[in-house]
């Protein structure tokens, strides 16, 4: 049995606007290095996944290549389609095991006021397996849940959503100890974390969303050739998704300190929790 006690230090009555505040100052002193980290990290997954498909597109092309001219074109098809979902899902659990490090990093952030710009690949070093399976299992409950209908699926989404940083702190604990202390620690508090994600998500894509809505209506939908005689529309797509990256170059960390910061109100701070740990290993 797990003893859950120690996960139950905090829960107040958390407003909105003092979460926002709070994961802004949170990082402070700390936020060039989370940028930094964040783009580190962007430019590390879209290498990992350019040189991955550029080494499939070579074995795949001299395997087609090869066998083709002995007319077995169609066993080469399946091994190449075979190869790629191999190559894809092995690349989206590295991608998530760097996001996934990164919240990890900007949670000690929190704590300890330091972080390091590659911070984010000590994920590897603490049970990324289980890391794995943990997000794995919790997304098929939560496509589970989306299929009765798309809001219980949001509501299971924020349910579980403490779930990865429960691991984090308690990596003795089982995959669905994880889940079911999450949806405990959750009740009351979903909207409150829905609704400042969505404030943040929304009030930070609104602009960039529009330019770019805009550029490809006016472009392609209604008028193809206007790009020429109007090209200052054709260019709102362009400014509008440049825009959308920079954004998320900061948004990424605002967002991590936003859910770093709420797991801590619910908790209790870093030091009760240590103290409480003290004490438990003392009566042990």
């Amino acid at each position: 049995m797990c003893d859950y006690g120690r996960l139950t230090l905090g829960g107040d009555n958390m407003k909105i606007g003092e979460l926002l505040t709070e994961a802004k100052d949170a990082l402070k002193g700390n936020w060039t290095t989370a940028v930094l980290s964040n783009i580190v990290m962007g430019i590390l997954q879209f290498a990992i996944a350019f040189v991955a498909f550029m080494i499939v597109g070579g074995v795949v092309f001299m395997a087609l290549f090869t066998i083709g001219s002995h007319n077995s074109i169609g066993p080469a098809i399946i091994g190449s389609l075979f190869l790629y979902f191999i190559v894809i899902f092995s690349i989206a659990m590295v991608l998530v095991l760097f996001q996934t490090g990164y919240q990890y990093a900007v949670l000690d952030a929190v704590d300890t006021k330091k972080m390091g710009i590659m911070d984010f690949l000590k994920i590897f070093k603490q049970q990324p397996l289980k890391v794995l399976g943990l997000l794995f299992v919790s997304n098929i409950l939560i496509f589970l849940w989306t299929l009765l209908f798309i809001i219980p699926g949001i509501i299971k989404t924020f349910s579980y959503s403490q779930a990865i940083l429960i691991l984090k702190e308690n990596p003795e604990m089982g995959i669905m100890d994880c889940i079911t202390r999450s949806r405990q620690m959750m009740d009351g508090y979903k909207f409150t974390l829905f609704g400042a994600t969505f404030i943040v998500s929304f009030i930070a894509y609104l602009i960039p969303s529009i330019m770019m809505q805009s550029g490809i209506n006016y472009n392609y939908s209604y008028n193809y050739y206007s790009y020429y005689n109007e090209p200052q529309f054709g260019m709102m797509y362009y400014i509008g998704t440049l825009l959308m990256i920079v954004i998320s170059i900061f948004l990424v960390p605002y967002l991590a300190s936003l859910y770093a910061v709420f797991y801590r109100r619910l908790t209790g701070s870093k030091e009760i929790i240590n103290e409480e740990n003290n004490r438990e290993n003392e009566l042990i």
